[in-house]
């Protein structure tokens, strides 16, 4: 995977010049809070540096994605004829040196962020970055470990209309495919239908564990994925892995029914991770874990069999840019014998590899990018993107190609954006613990109640839940997860009609003692801290209500429902326990009162 998503949000845009003192004609235009408390609880923003008012709504006027060392911030419906500012407070938990750009000019060369300090800076965002109304934004850290970041951030601007995203019928999205819109809904019907998902991230790294030359990689922010780039491994000595690679316990069912178990509806796998090392059977590169490990099988095989047998939708994660072990990848500085040509590189092993997963495994659902830029430009990414649609023209892909590609998703990472992505299908992907590879001493686990309320948060919000696991080296779902997953499932059992094929919530403001999401004309109020007073209230709610009830068949309580024109109230009776993780009550509306689509998906 790559580096920590809340970094991206942190750390955007870092230092400039102040604010004018008769800043009157300047408005804030949008906000966003980095999610401290869902992506770096280490970090803890202090009382008297955060004061920034709460304005999360305008969270859905940001696109952003964070690739490993370049940090990507986009957004959409610019005025090209306003100026903009952005203004930022950050906090990091670690030093590092970064290089900021709007589009492709270069904001400043050098963007220092110092440990544990609280910064506040404003830049001027060139016009020239944003001729086309919409503009890009990226940091490239130069230098600096893997860790956390936290940020407020405004956009500033003598427009007062706020921004906006490009919707999905922007015809730049359309043409990538070239399909119209109601083919591309068809295309993405069961992904937002199934709203939940199973992340996998598993290869040479499980064999280390976090662990080099029998110590510890780094402190508990560093990825286990990640420790041939944090140690900066040579290539050949990293490569010594594979000879002790054997997992020996890999039982691709038992993976499978683990995510069916969960309420899980598809799996997406790392077949090729940043250390380079290929998951499968492969002619581009004889680092495979055929060709260089005992194991001698192809994992990737036994999966796709079994997500057939079980009805289990399957997509592949290919790290396309960073490439650690192949010359020419990208991100790796450190060994000379890595040094080689970016088009080779795509033409011998990318190209070839994504045929090769994309040919032998059946129907692939999704292909996963991971980091674009670096190796991947726009004609590069242009060859990879002609291969796919060649083998797999029905796939969802991600927006992390690179080449300027939009692709069918957002992925948000470690965090939950606070009102989705209005008009764009999203997926938030998060660790389960700290980390996405197997690292043996990270037992910072998230407890059901944390993955089942983030589970209906991002329901709420219309996006897709992907939840990790990493599997050891001998090729086992931890237990602790395994036992998450257990208890996660009991809970989509009762529940999961309140989940599975759902939009985002028609109350944008939010409700203090849950979350909500709707389907057709039924919504499903998601309690996860009932008033004192026992009365949850729909402010703005006029619809008629026909019948209310618990989906927990066990209780048949009568829930009393008031409404004044102006908000809707239901009283909870007493002797009901709402209980952890969440209560969920159905409300079906009359036919005529549909709630209709709402404008997120």
């Amino acid at each position: 995977m790559k580096r920590n998503y809340s970094m991206m949000v942190a750390v955007i845009l870092t230092i400039g010049w102040c604010l004018p003192s008769n800043a009157a004609d300047w408005v804030r235009v949008a906000y966003d809070d980095a999610g401290v408390d869902g992506a770096q609880p280490h970090l803890k923003k202090a009382a008297d540096n955060w004061n920034v008012p709460n304005s999360e709504a305008f969270d859905e006027a940001l696109r952003t994605v964070v690739y490993g060392p370049y940090i990507w911030f986009g957004y959409g419906g610019l005025n090209t004829n306003a100026a903009y500012k952005a203004k930022l407070r950050f906090l990091s938990d670690g030093p590092r040196v970064m290089r900021l750009k709007a589009g492709d000019l270069t904001v400043k060369e050098s963007v220092t962020a110092d440990a544990g300090k609280s910064s506040e800076c404003v830049i001027d965002i060139p016009p020239a970055s944003y001729s086309m109304g919409t503009l890009e934004l990226a940091l490239e850290v130069i230098s600096g470990g893997n860790g956390g970041m936290v940020s407020d951030i405004e956009i500033l601007s003598t427009d007062p209309a706020p921004l906006g995203v490009s919707k999905a019928t922007n015809p730049v999205i359309l043409t990538e495919r070239g399909e119209t819109l109601a083919q591309r809904d068809m295309r993405l019907k069961w992904f937002r239908e199934a709203r939940f998902g199973m992340f996998i991230h598993w290869g040479l790294y499980a064999q280390a564990g976090g662990e080099w030359n029998g110590k510890p990689v780094g402190n508990e922010h560093n990825f286990g994925e990640w420790m041939m780039y944090d140690a900066r491994i040579p290539i050949a000595e990293y490569a010594t892995l594979a000879s002790k690679f054997n997992p020996v316990n890999y039982n691709a069912e038992k993976w499978v029914l683990a995510a069916k178990t969960a309420g899980m509806k598809y799996v997406v796998i790392t077949t090729k991770h940043h250390e380079g090392f290929a998951m499968f059977k492969t002619n581009a590169s004889p680092f495979n874990i055929i060709d260089a490990t005992p194991y001698k099988h192809d994992p990737m095989k036994e999966l796709a069999v079994a997500c057939r047998k079980h009805g289990m939708k399957l997509g592949f994660y290919y790290s396309q840019n960073l490439d650690w072990h192949h010359p020419g990848g990208g991100g790796n500085d450190w060994d000379k014998t890595h040094e080689g040509d970016a088009d080779q590189y795509v033409d011998k092993i990318v190209i070839p590899q994504v045929r090769e997963i994309l040919s032998n495994y059946g129907d692939i659902a999704v292909i996963w990018w991971d980091i674009p830029g670096g190796a991947i430009n726009k004609a590069r990414a242009d060859r990879i993107l002609k291969t796919v649609m060649e083998l797999q023209p029905k796939i969802i892909m991600n927006n992390r190609l690179g080449g300027d590609y939009w692709g069918d998703t957002e992925t948000p990472e470690q965090f939950i954006p606070a009102t989705g992505f209005s008009g764009r299908d999203w997926e938030t992907c998060m660790t389960m613990n700290g980390t996405w590879g197997f690292k043996k001493n990270d037992h910072n686990w998230k407890s059901v109640e944390t993955i089942v309320q983030m589970l209906c948060d991002i329901s709420s919000k219309g996006g897709n839940y992907l939840l990790n696991v990493g599997p050891t080296d001998k090729g086992e779902i931890p237990q602790e997860s395994l036992d998450r997953l257990v208890e996660v499932g009991k809970w989509m059992k009762v529940n999961g009609e309140a989940i599975y094929g759902t939009s985002a919530s028609p109350f944008p403001q939010g409700v203090p003692w849950g979350r909500v999401t709707q389907k057709g004309n039924m919504l499903y109020l998601m309690v996860f801290d009932l008033p004192i007073d026992r009365v949850l209230t729909l402010p703005g709610f006029s619809k008629k209500v026909i019948k209310a009830w618990f989906l927990d068949n066990e209780n048949k309580a009568e829930i009393n429902i008031s409404s004044d024109g102006r908000e809707l109230k239901l009283i909870v009776p007493n002797g009901v326990v709402i209980n952890s993780p969440a209560t969920v009550i159905a409300l079906q509306l009359a036919a005529k009162e549909d709630m209709g689509e709402n404008t997120a998906k």
